[in-house]
Protein backbone atom coordinates (compact mmCIF):
# COMPACT_ATOMS: atom_id res chain seq x y z
CA UNK A 1 0.00 0.00 0.00
CA UNK A 2 1.04 3.84 -0.89
CA UNK A 3 1.72 6.00 1.42
CA UNK A 4 -0.22 9.38 1.77
CA UNK A 5 3.54 11.39 0.19
CA UNK A 6 3.83 8.95 -2.53
CA UNK A 7 0.15 8.98 -3.48
CA UNK A 8 0.33 12.96 -3.78
CA UNK A 9 3.51 12.64 -5.32
CA UNK A 10 1.73 10.85 -7.87
CA UNK A 11 -1.34 13.11 -8.36
CA UNK A 12 0.97 16.42 -8.38
CA UNK A 13 2.75 17.95 -5.19
CA UNK A 14 3.13 21.23 -3.66
CA UNK A 15 0.61 22.49 -1.33
CA UNK A 16 -1.98 23.17 -4.03
CA UNK A 17 -1.76 19.58 -5.41
CA UNK A 18 0.76 20.96 -8.99
CA UNK A 19 3.95 20.33 -9.97
CA UNK A 20 6.44 23.39 -10.37
CA UNK A 21 5.76 23.60 -14.56
CA UNK A 22 8.48 23.92 -16.95
CA UNK A 23 7.26 26.67 -19.92
CA UNK A 24 9.52 27.02 -22.96
CA UNK A 25 10.75 30.90 -23.86
CA UNK A 26 11.80 32.14 -27.11
CA UNK A 27 15.16 32.24 -28.10
CA UNK A 28 16.68 35.12 -29.09
CA UNK A 29 16.87 34.38 -32.71
CA UNK A 30 13.23 33.92 -32.78
CA UNK A 31 13.11 37.24 -31.43
CA UNK A 32 14.49 38.73 -33.94
CA UNK A 33 13.20 37.01 -36.88
CA UNK A 34 9.79 38.09 -35.01
CA UNK A 35 10.77 41.92 -34.80
CA UNK A 36 12.21 41.62 -38.41
CA UNK A 37 9.29 40.17 -40.03
CA UNK A 38 7.31 42.87 -38.01
CA UNK A 39 9.10 45.73 -39.72
CA UNK A 40 9.25 44.42 -43.17
CA UNK A 41 5.31 44.61 -42.79
CA UNK A 42 5.29 48.34 -41.53
CA UNK A 43 7.35 49.21 -44.61
CA UNK A 44 5.40 47.30 -46.97
CA UNK A 45 2.12 48.13 -45.63
CA UNK A 46 3.17 51.89 -44.98
CA UNK A 47 3.40 53.67 -48.25
CA UNK A 48 -0.09 51.50 -48.91
CA UNK A 49 -1.79 53.59 -46.19
CA UNK A 50 0.02 57.12 -46.74
CA UNK A 51 -1.63 56.55 -50.31
CA UNK A 52 -4.84 55.49 -48.87
CA UNK A 53 -5.22 58.42 -46.49
CA UNK A 54 -4.04 60.70 -49.59
CA UNK A 55 -6.62 58.96 -51.85
CA UNK A 56 -9.34 59.84 -48.83
CA UNK A 57 -8.44 63.49 -48.23
CA UNK A 58 -8.44 63.95 -52.30
CA UNK A 59 -11.86 62.24 -52.39
CA UNK A 60 -12.99 64.86 -49.77
CA UNK A 61 -11.55 67.76 -51.39
CA UNK A 62 -13.47 66.55 -54.69
CA UNK A 63 -16.47 66.04 -52.22
CA UNK A 64 -16.20 69.82 -51.34
CA UNK A 65 -15.83 70.67 -54.91
CA UNK A 66 -19.21 68.72 -55.97
CA UNK A 67 -20.97 70.72 -53.05
CA UNK A 68 -20.30 73.95 -54.54
CA UNK A 69 -21.53 72.71 -57.63
CA UNK A 70 -24.80 71.59 -56.23
CA UNK A 71 -24.83 75.02 -54.22
CA UNK A 72 -23.93 77.14 -57.17
CA UNK A 73 -26.27 75.25 -59.86
CA UNK A 74 -29.46 76.17 -57.39
CA UNK A 75 -28.17 80.04 -56.78
CA UNK A 76 -27.95 79.99 -60.88
CA UNK A 77 -31.54 78.76 -60.70
CA UNK A 78 -33.01 81.62 -58.43
CA UNK A 79 -30.66 84.34 -60.00
CA UNK A 80 -31.90 83.72 -63.72
CA UNK A 81 -28.97 82.11 -64.67
CA UNK A 82 -26.54 84.45 -63.25
CA UNK A 83 -23.49 83.19 -61.29
CA UNK A 84 -22.99 84.53 -57.98
CA UNK A 85 -21.05 87.84 -57.39
CA UNK A 86 -18.96 89.80 -57.68
CA UNK A 87 -16.23 87.78 -56.43
CA UNK A 88 -12.57 88.38 -55.48
CA UNK A 89 -10.92 84.96 -57.05
CA UNK A 90 -9.29 83.69 -54.14
CA UNK A 91 -11.37 82.11 -51.79
CA UNK A 92 -10.33 83.02 -48.43
CA UNK A 93 -10.57 80.29 -45.52
CA UNK A 94 -12.26 82.08 -42.20
CA UNK A 95 -13.20 85.55 -43.83
CA UNK A 96 -15.01 86.27 -40.62
CA UNK A 97 -13.39 85.00 -37.60
CA UNK A 98 -11.71 88.88 -35.76
CA UNK A 99 -10.20 90.61 -37.29
CA UNK A 100 -12.58 89.83 -40.44
CA UNK A 101 -12.38 91.27 -44.26
CA UNK A 102 -13.75 93.84 -45.23
CA UNK A 103 -17.78 93.07 -45.22
CA UNK A 104 -18.16 93.22 -49.17
CA UNK A 105 -15.42 90.47 -49.43
CA UNK A 106 -17.35 88.47 -45.96
CA UNK A 107 -21.08 89.13 -48.12
CA UNK A 108 -19.27 88.88 -51.83
CA UNK A 109 -17.63 85.53 -50.66
CA UNK A 110 -19.06 82.03 -53.04
CA UNK A 111 -18.97 79.80 -49.10
CA UNK A 112 -21.51 82.58 -47.83
CA UNK A 113 -22.82 83.41 -50.96
CA UNK A 114 -24.05 79.85 -50.57
CA UNK A 115 -24.74 79.33 -46.94
CA UNK A 116 -28.43 79.24 -47.51
CA UNK A 117 -27.87 76.15 -49.46
CA UNK A 118 -25.64 74.28 -47.01
CA UNK A 119 -28.38 74.53 -44.39
CA UNK A 120 -25.46 76.93 -42.42
CA UNK A 121 -26.67 78.90 -39.67
CA UNK A 122 -23.38 79.22 -37.34
CA UNK A 123 -22.44 83.23 -36.96
CA UNK A 124 -18.68 82.89 -38.03
CA UNK A 125 -19.71 80.18 -41.33
CA UNK A 126 -18.05 77.24 -39.17
CA UNK A 127 -19.63 74.82 -42.17
CA UNK A 128 -19.13 76.66 -45.25
CA UNK A 129 -15.28 77.35 -43.58
CA UNK A 130 -14.47 73.62 -44.24
CA UNK A 131 -16.11 73.20 -47.37
CA UNK A 132 -13.27 75.85 -48.54
CA UNK A 133 -10.42 74.07 -47.27
CA UNK A 134 -8.68 70.98 -48.71
CA UNK A 135 -7.59 68.22 -46.35
CA UNK A 136 -4.60 68.07 -48.84
CA UNK A 137 -3.23 71.20 -48.59
CA UNK A 138 0.59 71.11 -48.33
CA UNK A 139 1.10 74.22 -46.09
CA UNK A 140 -0.95 74.82 -42.71
CA UNK A 141 -3.05 77.76 -42.55
CA UNK A 142 -1.13 79.27 -39.70
CA UNK A 143 2.33 78.89 -41.34
CA UNK A 144 1.54 81.86 -43.83
CA UNK A 145 3.55 84.77 -42.89
CA UNK A 146 1.24 87.06 -45.37
CA UNK A 147 -1.22 89.05 -43.40
CA UNK A 148 -4.49 90.88 -44.77
CA UNK A 149 -7.03 92.32 -41.88
CA UNK A 150 -4.57 91.34 -39.64
CA UNK A 151 -4.43 87.99 -40.04
CA UNK A 152 -2.71 84.77 -42.49
CA UNK A 153 -5.33 84.87 -45.43
CA UNK A 154 -4.92 81.95 -47.31
CA UNK A 155 -6.67 80.22 -49.65
CA UNK A 156 -7.10 76.67 -51.01
CA UNK A 157 -9.53 77.13 -53.83
CA UNK A 158 -9.69 79.60 -56.00
CA UNK A 159 -12.13 80.70 -59.03
CA UNK A 160 -11.74 81.21 -62.78
CA UNK A 161 -12.59 85.13 -62.97
CA UNK A 162 -9.80 87.49 -64.29
CA UNK A 163 -9.03 88.94 -67.51
CA UNK A 164 -7.68 86.08 -69.56
CA UNK A 165 -11.05 84.72 -70.62
CA UNK A 166 -13.82 85.51 -73.15
CA UNK A 167 -15.96 87.33 -71.54
CA UNK A 168 -14.04 88.20 -68.70
CA UNK A 169 -14.79 88.18 -65.04
CA UNK A 170 -16.87 85.32 -64.90
CA UNK A 171 -17.78 85.73 -60.62
CA UNK A 172 -17.29 89.80 -61.66
CA UNK A 173 -14.41 91.46 -60.05
CA UNK A 174 -13.73 93.25 -56.85
CA UNK A 175 -10.46 93.87 -55.39
CA UNK A 176 -9.50 93.99 -51.31
CA UNK A 177 -9.72 97.95 -51.22
CA UNK A 178 -13.58 97.74 -51.66
CA UNK A 179 -15.41 97.59 -48.40
CA UNK A 180 -19.01 97.69 -49.58
CA UNK A 181 -21.24 96.88 -52.35
CA UNK A 182 -22.13 101.14 -52.60
CA UNK A 183 -18.78 101.24 -53.28
CA UNK A 184 -18.58 98.57 -55.96
CA UNK A 185 -21.60 99.93 -57.93
CA UNK A 186 -20.25 103.87 -57.31
CA UNK A 187 -17.30 102.59 -59.42
CA UNK A 188 -18.39 100.30 -61.85
CA UNK A 189 -21.71 102.32 -62.47
CA UNK A 190 -22.25 102.16 -66.77
CA UNK A 191 -19.93 98.97 -66.95
CA UNK A 192 -21.63 96.08 -65.12
CA UNK A 193 -21.55 94.04 -68.04
CA UNK A 194 -17.81 93.91 -67.86
CA UNK A 195 -17.37 93.92 -64.05
CA UNK A 196 -20.83 92.02 -63.07
CA UNK A 197 -20.92 87.92 -63.27
CA UNK A 198 -21.87 86.70 -66.03
CA UNK A 199 -24.87 84.35 -67.16
CA UNK A 200 -23.95 80.71 -67.13
CA UNK A 201 -25.30 80.41 -70.79
CA UNK A 202 -22.74 82.39 -72.63
CA UNK A 203 -20.30 80.13 -71.46
CA UNK A 204 -19.08 78.28 -74.44
CA UNK A 205 -18.18 74.90 -73.13
CA UNK A 206 -19.07 75.12 -69.54
CA UNK A 207 -18.55 71.15 -69.62
CA UNK A 208 -14.96 71.99 -70.25
CA UNK A 209 -14.50 75.58 -68.68
CA UNK A 210 -13.14 75.08 -65.20
CA UNK A 211 -15.15 76.82 -62.63
CA UNK A 212 -13.52 76.33 -59.19
CA UNK A 213 -10.03 74.47 -58.84
CA UNK A 214 -7.05 73.66 -56.08
CA UNK A 215 -5.19 76.86 -55.55
CA UNK A 216 -1.20 76.28 -54.88
CA UNK A 217 2.03 78.87 -56.92
CA UNK A 218 3.99 76.85 -58.97
CA UNK A 219 7.89 77.35 -59.15
CA UNK A 220 9.41 79.14 -61.64
CA UNK A 221 12.20 77.35 -63.65
CA UNK A 222 14.57 79.48 -62.33
CA UNK A 223 13.99 78.85 -59.02
CA UNK A 224 16.28 76.01 -58.80
CA UNK A 225 15.55 75.09 -55.16
CA UNK A 226 11.88 75.56 -54.50
CA UNK A 227 11.21 74.90 -50.84
CA UNK A 228 7.60 75.54 -49.16
CA UNK A 229 8.66 78.22 -47.43
CA UNK A 230 8.41 80.33 -50.49
CA UNK A 231 4.86 79.87 -50.05
CA UNK A 232 4.76 80.86 -46.32
CA UNK A 233 6.52 83.94 -46.91
CA UNK A 234 4.72 86.47 -49.06
CA UNK A 235 2.23 84.56 -50.22
CA UNK A 236 -1.62 82.84 -49.90
CA UNK A 237 -2.28 80.01 -52.85
CA UNK A 238 -1.46 80.41 -56.14
CA UNK A 239 0.06 83.76 -57.84
CA UNK A 240 2.28 82.77 -61.14
CA UNK A 241 1.89 85.60 -63.45
CA UNK A 242 4.88 87.68 -63.46
CA UNK A 243 3.98 90.36 -66.08
CA UNK A 244 2.23 92.19 -63.54
CA UNK A 245 5.17 92.47 -61.58
CA UNK A 246 8.56 90.59 -63.18
CA UNK A 247 10.43 88.79 -60.53
CA UNK A 248 7.64 88.42 -57.85
CA UNK A 249 6.95 85.58 -56.06
CA UNK A 250 2.82 86.47 -55.40
CA UNK A 251 2.13 88.62 -58.35
CA UNK A 252 -1.30 87.74 -60.41
CA UNK A 253 -3.71 85.51 -61.33
CA UNK A 254 -4.42 82.05 -58.95
CA UNK A 255 -4.37 79.01 -61.22
CA UNK A 256 -4.13 75.59 -59.96
CA UNK A 257 -1.25 75.02 -61.95
CA UNK A 258 0.53 72.75 -59.41
CA UNK A 259 -1.13 69.65 -58.95
CA UNK A 260 -0.56 68.81 -54.95
CA UNK A 261 -3.15 65.60 -54.75
CA UNK A 262 -1.77 61.83 -55.20
CA UNK A 263 1.47 63.26 -56.12
CA UNK A 264 5.18 64.54 -55.13
CA UNK A 265 4.41 68.08 -55.95
CA UNK A 266 7.03 69.10 -58.19
CA UNK A 267 10.43 68.03 -59.48
CA UNK A 268 12.90 69.42 -61.45
CA UNK A 269 13.89 67.79 -64.67
CA UNK A 270 17.25 69.73 -66.42
CA UNK A 271 15.65 73.32 -66.71
CA UNK A 272 12.60 73.19 -65.86
CA UNK A 273 9.87 72.00 -63.51
CA UNK A 274 7.70 68.39 -64.22
CA UNK A 275 4.79 68.33 -62.14
CA UNK A 276 2.86 65.23 -61.05
CA UNK A 277 -0.67 64.85 -59.00
CA UNK A 278 -4.17 65.66 -59.78
CA UNK A 279 -6.07 68.56 -59.23
CA UNK A 280 -9.90 69.00 -57.81
CA UNK A 281 -11.53 70.79 -60.83
CA UNK A 282 -15.52 72.09 -60.98
CA UNK A 283 -16.59 73.45 -63.97
CA UNK A 284 -19.22 75.24 -65.40
CA UNK A 285 -21.82 72.95 -66.15
CA UNK A 286 -21.12 71.96 -62.05
CA UNK A 287 -19.76 68.30 -62.40
CA UNK A 288 -16.24 68.12 -60.63
CA UNK A 289 -13.07 65.59 -61.77
CA UNK A 290 -9.46 65.20 -60.42
CA UNK A 291 -7.66 66.28 -63.11
CA UNK A 292 -4.32 64.75 -63.99
CA UNK A 293 -2.45 68.13 -63.80
CA UNK A 294 -4.11 71.03 -65.15
CA UNK A 295 -6.02 71.85 -68.33
CA UNK A 296 -6.21 75.38 -67.94
CA UNK A 297 -9.03 77.53 -69.64
CA UNK A 298 -11.37 76.81 -73.02
CA UNK A 299 -12.06 80.42 -73.83
CA UNK A 300 -9.02 82.49 -73.96
CA UNK A 301 -9.28 85.70 -75.22
CA UNK A 302 -9.12 86.36 -78.97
Amino acid sequence: MKTRAERRRAHGSGAHGHEPSHRAAFTLIEVLVVVAIIALLVAILLPSLSRAREMAKSTLCLSHMKEFGLASSMYVMEHKDRLPGPQHPAMFTKVGEPPPLAPLLQQQHLPRMLRKYFSDKSKQGTVVDELATCPSFPVRDEDFDTVIGGRPRPFHYCLNSWTYTDPQYYFGHINLSMTSIEDWMSRYAGKLDLYGPKRVSIIRRPDSEWMLADAFRRPKDYEVDFPLDAMRNGGHGSWPREDWAPGSLNSGESLPISPFHLGKGHRREGGTYVYNGRVSTLFFDMHAESQRGFRGTVQPMR
